[in-house]
């Protein structure tokens, strides 16, 4: 069992573990430093204190540390600056609160772990002895039994032998369970997704134009669930999409409580893939958040599917300064089906249109 230090220190190393990326602008890493602190402060209310701590933590790293080292911090604007030192004091103290809560659990987990293990190890060493035990004395040969005794108080019992079990091995302990550390966070979507906009494209697919739209949503039941479609004022070609108006964006995140969890766009006569473009487009959602997805609708084919970045596509297109249409390696692949996205037959959509 990991110690609760070394514990601890993993979750940090997870926290420290990302890059700046210069084409990304500083505005953009401001904005999703609220979201960041949305989704921490949505993990103390769900008790995923794990989350919440690599969160609050992620956040003042990038402030104080990782994003004054960007091109353009000296140009962002003052009061977005202000306002994430600001908030920098709020997650180095939640940091701290939760810091001892977590090694709290920890030293009780590993204790618990510990304990498990020496009784494990015990049994194992009673059964040895035992099986020996056998194999040492002679067998006992069998004798008459004693007449039975008629006392007025008689009585009988019998004491089972003492058993041992087969499984010495450790369970599944909780101090090794549910980290989340190292593996995607399911993300779950409402299966009416693709249909309902489709449906708010129509017109633009009528045109031969994409549609985008941004996938917004919370934390629920320890899973990330897509609850709202934010579509911005936006212009659009036969083969891209461009928004505008992000404060309008921000104003519905900030007044519904939501965090960007995706986003989704048409091909109007293409198959679903993502273009280069796309894969540029989706690599700074996926950089906020690992498990952000991109819904690409292709009504021509009746298809809908959800992509995510493979983890050679992330380290590829962060090297890449190509803009516009341009070539890329297909082998390995840059992109996959998102295997931890589900549909929710049930899961309700409210619909956001800015347009």
């Amino acid at each position: 069992a990991m110690e609760p230090q070394q514990r601890l220190r993993r979750l940090m190393s997870s926290a420290e573990s990302f890059a700046i990326q210069k084409e990304i602008g500083v505005e953009k890493y401001l904005r999703s430093g609220v979201e960041m602190m949305r989704m921490a402060r949505m993990y103390v209310r769900t008790k995923e204190l794990q989350n919440a701590y690599v969160l609050f933590s992620k956040f003042a790293i990038m402030v104080l540390d990782k994003l004054p080292k960007h091109p353009g911090f000296a140009a962002a604007p003052e009061h977005l600056k202000k306002n994430a030192r600001l908030e920098c004091k709020t997650a180095l103290s939640e940091a701290e609160r939760i810091k001892r809560l977590l090694l709290d659990q920890f030293a009780a987990e590993h204790a618990k772990a510990k304990a498990e293990a020496e009784a494990a190890e015990a049994a194992r060493a009673n059964a040895v002895a035992a099986k020996q035990a056998e194999e040492i004395l002679p067998p006992v040969e069998p004798s008459a039994p004693p007449p039975p005794y008629s006392g007025a108080d008689a009585s009988s019992s019998t004491i089972a032998p003492p058993s041992l079990s087969e499984d010495f091995g450790l369970s599944d302990s909780s101090w090794g369970s549910h980290s989340g550390v190292g593996s995607l966070r399911t993300l779950v979507l409402p299966a009416q997704l693709g249909l309902r906009f489709l449906r708010l494209a129509d017109s633009n697919t009528a045109a031969n134009k994409e549609t985008c739209g941004i996938l917004c949503g919370s934390v629920r039941d320890g899973a990330l669930a897509v609850t709202d479609l934010v579509l911005p004022k936006q212009s659009g070609t036969s083969d891209s999409c461009t928004t505008s108006g992000e404060e309008e964006i921000f104003g519905v995140l900030d007044r519904f409580d939501l965090v960007t969890l995706g986003w989704v766009h048409t091909h109007p006569t293409q198959t679903a893939f993502l273009s280069s473009i796309d894969l540029h487009t989706h690599l700074s959602y996926q950089l906020m958040l690992p498990e952000a997805v991109a819904v690409v609708c292709a009504p021509k084919f009746g298809d809908t599917a959800t992509f995510t970045l493979t983890q050679h596509g992330l380290d590829y297109l962060s090297r890449c300064s190509g803009k516009g249409f341009h070539p890329h390696q297909e082998h390995p692949p840059l992109f996959e089906r998102a295997k931890h996205a589900i549909d929710a037959p049930e899961g309700d959509l409210k619909v956001h249109d800015l347009r």
